[in-house]
């Protein structure tokens, strides 16, 4: 059995302007289906700019988020929640 680690460090850092319909959001990939072992496994970290936003959308898998700094209005069906530093949404 052969067992595989990713490490990444913070020098790797490369945030990209994601496309689409998002506005103001930068994602860096640090596992994804290019990384050998990991065709169903992803994690990013992602900034979205003070003003930006990511309109509704679905996903076939779970996602979510950990607000480190500044505040986020996440719309649900069950309404709007305002997250903050240290808050986490799944």
């Amino acid at each position: 059995m052969s067992v595989r680690h990713v490490v990444r460090t913070g020098s790797e850092l490369d945030l990209t302007p994601v496309p689409g319909p998002a506005e103001g959001l930068r994602r860096w990939s640090i596992v994804d289906e290019t990384v050998p072992g990991a065709v169903h496994t992803g994690f990013a970290i992602v900034e979205l700019a003070a003003g930006g936003r990511i309109p509704w959308h679905v996903h076939s898998y779970e996602d979510s988020l950990y607000v480190l700094e500044g505040a986020v209005v996440v719309d649900t069906g069950d309404g709007a929640n305002l997250l903050r530093p240290g808050d986490y949404g799944v």
